[in-house]
Formats: C-alpha cells, sequence, structure tokens
C-alpha cells in the first residue's frame, strides 16, 4: 500500500502527543469512569499516552473513548499499542474491548464490530470477536495469548476488499481468522476503547493507549 494516498485511502493515525483532551479523532464516552491524555512519559517510545479508567466509586464505572463514525469500503486496517496496569480478579472485576465497533458510548456489548476483548470470567487470553447485526455472540476465538499487566501488547485486525475475511494478530502473529459475521460497508462503526468495571470499588483499573492507526481503501478513488 502507498504511505499516502488520500485520493484512495482514508487514513487516521492519532498519537495524543497535545498532553491535554483525547486528541484529534477522539471524545470520551465515559460514565463514572475517566478517559485524558496523559502527561505521563512511560519510556522514550512511548511519549504520548492516553489513559482511560475505571475510578474506585462504582460497581459500573465506565472509562471510553471512540472516533467518528467509519464505514469500510475496501480493504484495511486497524492498529491500536495498549497497557493495561493490572488484572482483573474475583473481588475486583472488569473486561475490557478495543477495535472497530457499535456500541462504545455505553456498558453493552457491541452489536456489529470486530475487536480485541479481555474478560477474565470467560478467559484469562485474549478474545477476538467479529459480529454483525447482534448475531448471537458473533464468531469469537479465544486466542493461546494469555493477556498481560504491565507490558505493552500490539493489537491489529485487517480486512478484504470483498469483506469477506477479518484477520486478527497480537504483536505481529495471527491469532484469528474469521469470515462469517462481517459487518456490512455501510455499518457506521467507531474506533474505540472500553474498560469496564462489574464488581469492586477499591481498585482504578486503568488502560494506556500509546496509538491508533485506521486505514481503508475507498472502492471508487476519490
Amino acid at each position: 500500500m502507498p504511505i499516502l494516498d488520500p485520493g484512495s485511502y482514508i487514513d487516521i493515525a492519532e498519537d495524543f502527543l497535545q498532553g491535554t483532551g483525547f486528541g484529534q479523532f477522539f471524545s470520551s464516552t465515559s460514565s463514572g469512569g475517566t478517559a485524558a491524555a496523559s502527561s505521563n512519559v512511560i519510556d522514550a517510545s512511548h511519549m504520548g499516552i492516553l489513559q482511560i479508567a475505571t475510578s474506585t466509586g462504582s460497581t459500573t464505572a465506565r472509562g471510553s473513548v471512540a472516533g467518528n463514525i467509519i464505514t469500510m469500503s475496501g480493504e484495511g486496517y486497524f492498529e491500536t499499542l495498549i497497557q493495561l496496569g493490572s488484572l482483573s480478579n474475583v473481588s475486583e472485576e472488569y473486561s475490557f474491548d478495543c477495535g472497530l465497533a457499535q456500541g462504545y458510548g455505553g456498558s453493552t456489548a457491541p452489536t456489529d464490530g470486530m475487536y480485541f476483548k479481555y474478560d477474565r470470567l470467560t478467559s484469562t487470553n485474549w478474545i477476538c470477536t467479529t459480529i454483525a447485526s447482534s448475531v448471537s455472540t458473533g464468531t469469537a476465538t479465544t486466542t493461546s495469548t494469555a493477556v498481560a499487566a504491565g507490558s505493552w501488547v500490539k493489537l491489529k485486525a485487517s480486512w478484504n476488499s470483498a469483506l469477506s475475511q477479518v484477520t486478527y494478530f497480537i504483536n505481529g502473529s495471527q491469532v484469528a481468522q474469521h469470515a462469517a459475521n462481517i459487518p456490512s460497508a455501510s455499518t457506521g462503526m467507531k474506533l474505540g476503547s472500553r474498560i469496564l468495571k462489574s464488581a469492586g470499588t477499591s481498585t482504578n483499573y486503568f488502560c494506556y493507549i500509546d496509538y491508533w492507526s485506521y486505514r481503508s481503501k475507498i472502492a471508487t478513488p476519490r
């Protein structure tokens, strides 16, 4: 693919370097939790950071961000680099998901989308989910990659031009491939990340987001 070709591709790149707010593309959809750019410099390779967090005061707190509505018109991908602060446990439970989907403004599962999920009650490994029009639970693959805290993980999903196949990658390695329940080209979705608490009021769970990248080929070049 060309590095930059605005006539043929939609490109989004957000590195959260501004130190405040949510970047140029994202906005907060939190409820009870928080979402804000952080002045923290994790290391020289991760300087722009957005943090979403649950807070401690509510068992249903949600920290989340979502971008503008996107429709897919051809082959493309999304990629993000995230770090979870700590893992969920039986007394302080939370779930996390991120990807391209509908529903990041609420607390229910996306009705359409392709995304990564961490839900300790289902698995301690990353789960890849593809869903269209609320078809039951969609197509879900529990990967062999364990969710870890305190380390960076790169999450990527790509789709073909016919929108008939979605492939998921973790740290550059393919972990799942789906050929069913893929959202249509006309489905409006958003890039987003969400951390949702479901039990306990002692721990403020958080996730660092280093960057988001998105590219989709335009069916009819402009």
